[in-house]
């Protein structure tokens, strides 16, 4: 790379990521430096590499979204979700995906299974969805990430009790990681309990304003999806209209914060 022969550097690199038994930081490091040098003579394939990277560790910076100039005017969100479902070569196959997600958002599942649903419904609503916890052992358990909002996602699907001072407190810390490593406004930060628990042991606990998201309205938004799958019109490739998808997302309260506003809020 010193050299400038930044496509030799790139392959040498890509083989080190191929080696077994490398940590998945080590492989985000990695596609991070591939990415830097990429960028030299290629950068839209650079900006696909910064998107694993930072889905691998999203301690990382928020990647720019590369679209094709005719979607400037579209929200990443719209992009993202268009992108996600193209990869399916049917309708069909798009929503079998979806009961499969649908299955492990079922709150009789182990948590680590729900929060691996969580992390996928969220790339299918088009947002830079992750785990923090599990990629670095820091912040929420789900981190969905819309054009104007962030939800900070804390999972607590096999509670049955009322909201405690304790799970309070971990929500709390988890907004606050996100608002020291997400690239997006404070403000626009919202912390979530995703839990079929309705009321907290103290008001003042909860006092910070987190949303509840129960199973119920976990159902709704995948039954939302599905719905927008069988109401495209397809030509050619599945969601290849990204302007389309926006509109639809839209339509069905899948935006950011159209489904921050389906979320409720605690009671005591």
């Amino acid at each position: 790379a010193k050299a400038r022969n930044y496509q030799n550097a790139v392959s040498i690199l890509r083989e080190v990521g191929n080696l077994p038994g490398l940590h998945n930081l080590q492989k985000a490091e990695l596609m991070y430096r591939i990415a830097t040098y990429l960028h030299q003579f290629d950068p839209a394939g650079a900006t696909d590499v910064y998107r694993v990277a930072f889905e691998t560790n999203s301690m990382f910076p928020r990647p720019d979204q590369a679209v094709d100039k005719r979607f400037t005017r579209l929200t990443e969100q719209a992009v993202d979700a268009a992108a996600y479902f193209g990869k399916f070569i049917s309708a069909n196959a798009a929503l079998a995906r979806l009961d499969e997600i649908k299955a492990k958002l079922s709150f009789g599942m182990p948590a680590d299974v729900v929060e691996q649903g969580l992390h996928e419904l969220g790339q299918a609503l088009g947002a830079t969805s992750a785990r923090p916890e599990k990629e670095t052992g820091r912040g929420p358990d789900n981190l969905w990430l819309f054009d104007d909002v962030a939800l900070c996602i804390e999972a607590k699907s096999e509670k049955k009790a009322a909201i405690s001072k304790s799970d309070a407190a971990q929500l709390i810390l988890s907004r606050e990681w996100c608002e020291q490593h997400v690239a997006i406004d404070g403000a626009n930060i919202h912390p979530v309990f995703a839990t079929n628990t309705t009321s907290a042991d103290r008001l003042e606990d909860v006092s910070f304003g987190p949303r509840l998201l129960n199973e119920a309205a976990i159902f709704e938004i995948v039954d939302a999806l599905r719905q927008l799958v069988t109401g495209m019109s397809f030509d050619g490739p599945l969601f290849g209209d990204p302007a389309a998808v926006g509109k639809g997302l839209s339509t069905r309260r899948l935006t950011g914060k159209q489904l921050l506003e389906r979320f409720k809020g605690i009671s005591t």
